[in-house]
């Protein structure tokens, strides 16, 4: 069957189709006709379709060159994590070797924390190479703990205000890097030990009430 025949047929069906109907005006659906239309531009602008379709795959030869390389090389995906860490609010990142040996399980601040903060089971959790403590403050806000001694890094979600401000103060022999909301409402402490474990400590809190805890929890665990 030829290219003719098969125009002359659907013509053909086309005229029997539009007979049968009951007389009347008849329109294809909103949602038909917007199909209807972008085939009819493809077909008339074949030069953008193909470019389309030469668009779709660079895109996907970069995305897969891209997973592979960050797979692969540990100094690029720390580039990239860096990088996303300055770009967008409310994540940061801690690079640098873990030591792998130390035992996270014992830390706790259980006893440290004001009376009026609930711990909250549910939202806590241990792995080998983390700890999570969370507390529920009396305003139903979260007060956290959090550990950790991935080889990676890792990244800690900071506090709820978008406008997130950050200093270091020095405690202990660390300089710990405070980050606190515009309000002074949240704040959260985080610093990295001898070892190159990671530890976050933050929340609904005041600073002081923080630097309280901050210093006990140090104290407590001084090795």
């Amino acid at each position: 069957m030829n290219e003719m025949v098969l125009k002359d047929a659907l013509l053909e069906a086309n005229n029997f189709i539009a007979d049968s109907l009951p007389s009347g005006k008849y329109a294809f659906s909103y949602r038909v006709s917007r199909k209807i239309q972008k085939y009819i531009f493809w077909e008339m602008h074949p030069v953008v379709y193909r470019l389309k379709n030469v668009a779709t795959v660079i895109i996907l030869v970069i995305l897969m060159s891209g997973t592979i390389i960050l797979g692969s090389s540990e100094k690029v995906r720390a580039a990239v994590i860096g990088w996303l860490s300055n770009t967008f609010e409310g994540v940061f990142a801690y690079q640098g070797q873990r030591n792998s040996a130390i035992d996270i399980s014992g830390y706790s601040m259980r006893d440290l924390v004001p009376n009026e903060f609930t711990y909250s089971e549910l939202h806590s959790s241990m792995t080998e190479g983390e700890k999570i403590e969370n507390y529920i403050t009396p305003d139903d806000y979260f007060f956290s703990l959090q550990i950790s001694k991935s080889e990676e890094g890792k990244l800690v979600q900071l506090l709820s205000d978008t406008d997130d401000k950050v200093r270091q103060v020095a405690k202990d022999n660390y300089i710990i890097d405070h980050y606190y909301n515009s309000d002074g409402t949240e704040n959260a402490y985080v610093w990295q030990d001898e070892s190159g474990t990671l530890f976050y400590i933050g929340g609904r809190i005041s600073e002081q009430g923080l630097d309280k805890i901050v210093t006990c929890f140090l104290e407590k665990y001084k090795k």
